[in-house]
C-alpha cells in the first residue's frame, strides 16, 4: 500500500504502522463519554481499520480523487470511482459507496470508517470538483458533518 499508493500519491504520512518517532503525533480518541480509549492494533486484517493518517494527507488523497493525476494512479483512481453495482439511489464502486444525484451522473462518493475512538468520512463529487474530509477522535459518527459539507446532487 505504501509503495503503491501513499507514495506516488505524496501520502507520507498514511501508513498501517506509527513510527515510534511519531507516536507523540498521534491523536487521542474518546468514547462516546469523552472518556479517553485505547488505539486498536489490528495486525491479522489491516485493511479493516489498520490505516492511520493525517488530515494534510488525506486532504491530498481527496485532491486526488478530484482532479487524478496522470499515469497507472490516476487510472487507478478513475476506475476505483466507476459505480458498478446497487439499486436507487445507493451504488457502489471499487472502495466507493455512492448516493445518485437527481441528474445522470451525477453522484456523491464516501467512504466512512471508525475504530476504538475515531471516526471519519470522505466525500467527493468528481463532476462539481468538490470534496471533504472529516476526521475525529471520538466514536461519535462524522458522516452527517461531512455529507453536509459536499451535499448531494
Amino acid at each position: 500500500m505504501e509503495t503503491r499508493v501513499c507514495r506516488p500519491l505524496g501520502l507520507r504520512d498514511t501508513r498501517t504502522a506509527v513510527p515510534a518517532d511519531d507516536l507523540g503525533r498521534f491523536a487521542e480518541g474518546h468514547d462516546r463519554r469523552g472518556r479517553a480509549t485505547p488505539h486498536w492494533h489490528i495486525t491479522g486484517l489491516p485493511g479493516a481499520g489498520a490505516l492511520r493518517s493525517t488530515l494534510a494527507d488525506m486532504a491530498a488523497f481527496l485532491a486526488c480523487q478530484l482532479a487524478p493525476p496522470a499515469g497507472r494512479i490516476g487510472d487507478a483512481i478513475r476506475l476505483t470511482q466507476q459505480l458498478r453495482a446497487g439499486s436507487g439511489r445507493m451504488r457502489v464502486g471499487l472502495g466507493w459507496l455512492a448516493l445518485q444525484g437527481r441528474e445522470e451522473g451525477q453522484a456523491l462518493l464516501f467512504h466512512t470508517g471508525g475504530t476504538g475512538g475515531f471516526r471519519s468520512c470522505i466525500a467527493l463529487a468528481p463532476e462539481r470538483g468538490r470534496g471533504a474530509v472529516v476526521l475525529s477522535g471520538s466514536r461519535r459518527s462524522v458522516d452527517r458533518v461531512c455529507f453536509a459539507l459536499v451535499p448531494a446532487a
